[in-house]
């Protein structure tokens, strides 16, 4: 018999449904998505311990090994992940309904924060169809970005460093496995001056990701490399990773390096420096590429700059690119077929939609 998915999810939320039962503290909202490993669900919150917590995402494996291996993966990982604001948060809640049910397996769901804005894949989407006659994406949100992007990947390698390089020790060698703009989510700026004008990323789905303490080198110029691909599915507004293109020539610190960055001819309207280090993370020799800590330095150089030193383009002000980000999470459509953001207050067990990952 073949195994259905979106079945699975259905019966998987009426469960949930089912255990919550009459409890005024937790409520099934929806399915969210679904994928080869297992689903996602809404549910909102009303309890005490939690006073400034309205909806929250439980992750069920589906009930077959594999599915449940990778879930208790992805546990451990969030564990030691655990207070990085650019890395989902893991919830243990008290008097938890799924905690003390005899029929759930306890190794086949998590709790981890309910993150509103959806993947990064969508918003790009949403850009390049909102976008497309009027331009790019402001470069002050792209450096914004790309800085979460940074403070993520040094999460990853420094667990316990608050996304801080040390200057002693050495990296974790953790290795997310599976990063894509479908593995990165968008949520609320915290009040920093690191979010003054954008949203925060924060990456998702560890079940495949790996520690690899003796290639530690390796680990880090491949989770550059990824963050670097995150860029230029940014800066292009669409997804060009799998479309073949032969490496480009560049120069970086004075040398000529090939680049598998698919952002040739430069756009005129894109900060150079952003697109050469976006490059410089994409080398093809990783070992000419630039470490974290450069990448880092460079990034936050680029998020000094301030809306004069682009001219008088009027989408690189604060109030432009923040009303911007807002629009594209909000109002903006992905395709002829989606109307934008619906009104989701009423529960649901029909999945929102499928993905192709593993959830």
């Amino acid at each position: 018999m073949s195994f259905n998915n979106s079945v699975e999810a259905s019966e998987q939320a009426a469960e949930i449904s089912t255990i919550f039962g009459d409890n005024p503290r937790f409520q099934m909202v929806k399915v969210v998505a679904y994928g080869a490993y297992g689903a996602a669900f809404r549910i909102r919150v009303n309890h005490p311990d939690l006073p400034n917590v309205q909806d929250l995402l439980i992750k069920r494996a589906f009930p077959y090994r594999a599915a449940r291996d990778a879930l208790v993966t992805e546990k451990r990982i969030l564990e030691r992940l655990a207070g990085n604001e650019h890395i989902v948060q893991i919830y243990d809640i008290p008097d938890n309904p799924l905690a003390s049910a005899s029929q759930l397996d306890q190794r086949e769901w998590i709790i981890m924060e309910w993150l509103a804005h959806g993947e990064l894949y969508s918003f790009v989407k949403k850009a390049n169809r909102q976008l497309e006659t009027e331009g790019r994406l402001p470069n002050r949100l792209l450096w914004s970005l790309f800085l979460c992007l940074i403070r993520a990947t040094i999460a990853l390698g420094y667990p316990d460093s608050g996304e801080r390089i040390p200057s002693t020790g050495q990296s974790s060698g953790l290795e997310h496995g599976d990063l894509h703009s479908g593995n990165v989510l968008l949520g609320d700026p915290p009040m920093d001056d690191e979010h003054e004008i954008g949203p925060i990323l924060k990456f998702i789905d560890f079940g495949l990701a790996e520690e690899r303490p003796a290639a530690r080198r390796t680990v880090e110029q491949s989770n550059v490399r990824e963050i670097g691909q995150l860029m230029v599915e940014l800066i292009n507004m669409q997804d060009t990773s799998l479309i073949w293109e032969e490496p480009n020539e560049f120069k970086y610190q004075g040398e000529l390096h090939r680049t598998d960055a698919k952002v040739f001819p430069f756009p005129e309207d894109v900060d150079p420096a952003l697109l050469t280090l976006v490059c410089a993370c994409m080398i093809t020799n990783p070992y000419k590429c630039p470490n974290l800590a450069t990448v880092l330095r460079s990034v936050q150089r680029g998020c000094r700059k301030r809306a004069a030193d682009y001219g008088t383009d009027p989408m690189e002000r604060d109030e432009a690119i923040s009303s911007l980000w807002k629009e594209l999470v909000y109002n903006a459509p992905t395709s002829e077929e989606d109307p934008g953001v619906v009104s989701d207050d009423e529960p649901d067990d029909e999945p929102d939609d499928e993905s192709d990952d593993d959830i």
